[in-house]
This record gives C-alpha cells, structure tokens and sequence, in this order.
C-alpha cells in the first residue's frame, strides 16, 4: 500500500472494520477448541446458587 495518502478510503474501510471487530469481540473466541471443550465440561459442572 505504499503511495496511498494517510486518510484514503481504503484505509478508512479497513479501520472501520477492524473497530467493528473489537467491539464485538468476545475473550472466548481467542481460545482453542481442546480448551474451549475443556472450559465447556467444568462449566457443566457447576451447580448454579451452589
């Protein structure tokens, strides 16, 4: 992307996205599917008010 101005509207574009990816990230979507799973089967044990 050399010779493209600071504020040109492809880089708006690609900042636009990327904040809207941040606001609707969530931790969880940074694990791994082994710890996710993991993660999973201790929650199911959890006895709610217990």
């Amino acid at each position: 992307m050399r010779g493209l101005k600071p504020f040109n509207p492809l880089s708006l574009a690609i900042a636009r996205d990327q904040q809207e990816k941040d606001k609707h990230h969530r931790p969880e979507d940074d694990l791994d599917g082994q710890t996710k799973t993991e993660l999973d089967a201790l929650a199911s044990r959890i006895i709610p008010g217990g």
